[in-house]
């Protein structure tokens, strides 16, 4: 069987070398044009089972009570926190972060209803909600309530009054929120009684639509985070700033993905490219194993692309353990190759590579 199948791609490749490189050449030109369509995954669907018992529990609360996205900052004047300066440039900041498009409300300190600065009958709340911004609000005993209050302390300002929050919150998605149920309703029914054919078509088709929507949004999410951090670097004479929330962990973990794939990659290449040299000190040595791996890692990443299979955060690494598997087993090759020419100076190339397919195979 071993002999068969050398035999048959001896018969196949080496006899036909000119036309195999050709046939790589245009696979690798095919593949390559569909790595544009490589894609990272950082959603939840990603690092939970389908069926797993706290996702459900989960999204059905979810689906009762509702939920928004939203992003948080938390904000620590260089000043007093009440000082007017301090609160004339949280106000700058609320009206430039709620210019953004999808932002549908800022909450501030300067937002929240106050109740005790000074104290005000039920009556006279119904009539007219007292916030920080109101004229007739006393400083000092808003800083009081504000700091004080079970509503406000830890939560949208800090006990010691010295580091307060904003809360950015967007626009709910409802289409994308009526797939995801739609998906996640026919994916439990398949799991407890099977679907149907036009019921498979129809979890396929919801399942594409539901990818390139989430795919438009994650894009759309990471420019608003963008221009929101553009946003903050304009008040940091101010204050120091941070953000959070989770749209910012999925758009940040995808740039360090993306950047990991990239350091890794040229380290590892570079790595490799040292021990080729220092190991072969011949150039063709060195583009052979490189120009092999380049291949290879370009056709996977093609075929990934077309079949639209995502890389996720936990696979992410694979290019570089990819060209690690591909540099060993080339090195194998070389090795033997030159001890076969060393020892068979005389003989062809096509002896000696059939040789070293023989003895690795």
């Amino acid at each position: 069987m071993k002999e068969k199948l050398i035999s048959l791609y001896e018969s196949l490749v080496l006899d036909r070398a000119p036309l195999m490189l050709l046939l790589l050449a245009a696979l690798t030109t095919w593949t390559g044009y569909y790595s544009k369509d490589f894609r990272l995954d950082a959603s939840a669907d990603t690092l939970v089972l389908e069926n797993d018992e706290a996702l459900r529990y989960y999204r059905s609360i979810s689906a009762r009570y509702g939920s928004e996205d939203y992003l948080v900052i938390t904000y620590t004047p260089i000043k007093g926190l009440f000082s007017k300066s301090i609160l004339a440039d949280l106000e700058i900041l609320r009206h430039e972060l709620q210019q953004i498009d999808r932002v549908r409300q800022v909450t501030t300190i300067l937002d929240v209803p106050l109740i005790n600065s000074p104290p005000v009958t039920l009556s006279e709340l119904s009539r007219n909600v007292r916030t920080l911004e109101s004229p007739d609000t006393v400083p000092g005993l808003a800083r009081k309530e504000l700091t004080s209050s079970p509503f406000y302390s830890n939560l949208i300002i800090s006990p010691d009054g010295s580091t307060t929050a904003l809360q950015i919150t967007f626009h709910r998605a409802e289409y994308w929120h009526q797939l995801f149920e739609k998906r996640n309703a026919l994916r439990i029914q398949r799991m407890e009684s099977g679907l149907g054919k036009e019921q498979q078509e129809q979890l396929d088709q919801v399942s594409r639509e539901f990818k390139e929507l989430s795919d438009s949004l994650l894009e759309q999410e990471a420019r608003d985070i963008r221009q929101i951090r553009s946003i903050m670097d304009s008040h940091r004479d101010k204050a120091k700033l941070f953000l959070g929330g989770v749209p910012m962990i999925v758009a940040d973990s995808m740039n360090y993905v993306r950047n990991d794939l990239k350091v890794f990659g040229l380290g590892v290449l570079a790595l490799l490219l040292i021990f080729l040299f220092t190991a072969f000190r011949k150039l063709h040595w060195v583009i052979i194993p490189i120009l092999t791996c380049g291949v290879t890692g370009l056709v996977m990443m093609g075929l990934l692309g077309l079949l639209g299979w995502r890389v996720t955060v936990v696979s992410s690494n694979f290019v570089s353990l990819l060209l690690i598997i591909t540099m060993s087993l080339t090195v194998h090759l070389i090795v033997r190759y030159r001890e076969l020419h060393a020892n068979n100076p005389d003989k062809d190339q096509r002896f000696l590579v059939s040789e070293t397919l023989r003895s690795k195979f």
